[in-house]
């Protein structure tokens, strides 16, 4: 009997997923080491293939569509399968297989260009990392990165927080001097949109180093992604809020630079912790990271 269907092209749908899990095209370009417009076109393949759309584009963060969701659903399910029998094949334990969680700005900025070391320290293990908020899904990860303050089952920080503004260098049209924070408030700011309050705003960031403002007298760009505000950043659409460690490649290639001499420091920052304390394997990525980063344990 002839085999007569046919399957979209695996990029296409290597695309599509990593579209839907971050739910934006730039993450999914980070993810896959593709550019954006790469990830649109062979996204727009596979509606073209399909004669449907699979996000609705109108709204941020992608959203699927209901015939979306249904491939992404098919999707995980026959690449979970799929990877199970791998595993399998290869002879793998499924306890050598190490998941990390982090949020998407974390692992956009710190992990992912430290992975290929990551993976070069820990050869023997299958290395995962899941992006979003995990604090209630401890039994689906080896071990978490958390952003906000020191709690007692933290192995170590990562980064401290110390957050100050950056722009692209032809934002301020080659001036030299830094700014002031009055000219600041008179610049158009990009606004991370976060409702669980955890990140600076700009009001949050004036009022620590003692200025009053309401964001109603800001001219401000709200996203609702860290990744899509530096974005705007780097294409002198405004001054962002950067957090020291995460922005270092950026400041010192010049592709972003600091405005003004205002630093912003808190008690939080980025910690890690095992989800299981006599996981050892588990334990010594901790410290991998926490040494990585140049910070000591506590």
């Amino acid at each position: 009997m002839a085999h007569d269907f046919r399957l979209p092209p695996f990029s296409s749908l290597t695309a599509f997923d990593a579209a839907a899990r971050h739910g934006s095209f730039t993450l999914a370009a980070r993810e896959l080491n593709v550019s954006q417009p790469a990830i649109s076109r062979r996204v727009a393949m596979l509606e073209a293939d399909l004669g449907m759309a699979m996000f609705a584009r109108e709204i941020r963060p992608l959203r699927l569509t209901s015939n979306g969701k249904r491939l992404f659903e098919a999707w995980q399910a026959s690449m979970g399968r799929l990877e199970e029998e791998v595993q399998y094949l290869r002879n793998v334990r499924p306890s050598s297989t190490m998941t990390i969680g982090a949020s998407s700005c974390f692992a956009s900025f710190w992990l992912l260009p430290r992975w290929p070391k990551l993976q070069a320290a820990f050869p023997n293990h299958n290395l995962r990392l899941l992006t979003g908020d995990f604090t209630d899904e401890t039994d689906k990860l080896d071990l978490r990165i958390e952003f906000g303050p020191r709690r007692p089952e933290h192995l170590g920080r990562i980064l401290e927080e110390k957050v100050f503004c950056v722009c692209s260098p032809a934002y301020l049209n080659g001036r030299v001097r830094k700014l002031s924070l009055a000219e600041i408030r008179e610049r158009q700011l990009v606004r991370f949109g976060d409702e669980q309050t955890r990140w600076y705003s700009w009001k949050t960031w004036f009022a620590a180093l003692g200025e009053n403002v309401s964001e109603s007298q800001l001219k401000t760009i709200q996203l609702d992604d860290y990744s899509l505000v530096i974005d705007a950043a780097l294409a002198s659409q405004g001054i962002a809020l950067g957090w020291d460690g995460l922005l270092d490649p950026l400041l010192r290639s010049g592709l972003l630079v600091r405005v003004s001499e205002e630093l912003v420091q808190s008690p939080r920052g980025y910690h890690v912790l095992c989800t299981d304390p006599e996981h050892n394997a588990a334990r010594e990525i901790c410290e991998w990271m926490i040494q990585t980063s140049s910070v000591s344990a506590y």
